[in-house]
């Protein structure tokens, strides 16, 4: 017996905005308007912490960050509460990447395990 209504297929294609929240800070506006290019700002979130992963403004998850070639993703490790364990986290990088290809360090190959860019010379 099917719990869903019949017309549930139909929200399956409404947009949702989808948001990493890195970090906050506060300034005061004098800060705010000396900022220029270039300016460094300090986030209250260390670099190794999980990131908040939202859905229309509504928190869902927490994810780490993670190099992909030239973007970044995030790998998801809890859901509503629900933690993904380190073995899942690395048998999940495993069926993307080659096991031998994941490093340390998703920004500069520190604290966090991320796929490693291809090498250029085998390309």
């Amino acid at each position: 017996m099917n719990d869903e209504p019949a017309n549930f297929g139909m929200l399956l294609d409404v947009p949702v905005t989808l948001t990493v929240e890195l970090g906050s800070c506060q300034m005061s506006m004098k800060d705010i308007l000396q900022l220029d290019v270039g300016s460094l700002i300090e986030l209250d979130t260390m670099a190794d912490a999980p990131v908040d992963v939202l859905i229309n403004h509504k928190k869902i998850a927490k994810g780490e960050i993670v190099v992909l070639e030239d973007r970044i993703g995030i790998r998801i490790i809890e859901i509503h509460g629900v933690k993904v364990s380190r073995t899942q986290r690395l048998a999940s990088e495993a069926e993307v990447d080659d096991p031998a290809d994941i490093s340390e360090d998703p920004r500069s190959k520190k604290g966090k395990r991320t796929a490693a860019e291809p090498s250029k010379e085998n390309a």
